[in-house]
């Protein structure tokens, strides 16, 4: 018996359709397959949560380096 899937592309479809809007995309292409994700561009207040965990985890990151240089 011939592998009828072998040849083939499958294309599906979750949702409504993006097409005329602006989305962040990340494309992942691995074993002949690429599997897309479409995201709603960040927003500034998305933005500033970001800047501020990096800003929190840093300062963190920093204390406890500083413990163990002490130490």
């Amino acid at each position: 018996m011939r592998d009828t899937y072998t040849n083939s592309k499958r294309k599906i479809s979750v949702g409504g359709s993006m097409e005329n809007k602006r989305y962040d995309t990340i494309k992942i292409k691995r074993n002949g397959m690429q599997i897309s994700f479409e995201f709603p561009p960040k927003s500034a207040r998305d933005q500033l949560i970001e800047q501020e965990v990096k800003n929190i985890i840093s300062g963190e990151l920093k204390e406890k380096s500083r413990k163990i240089y002490i130490s």
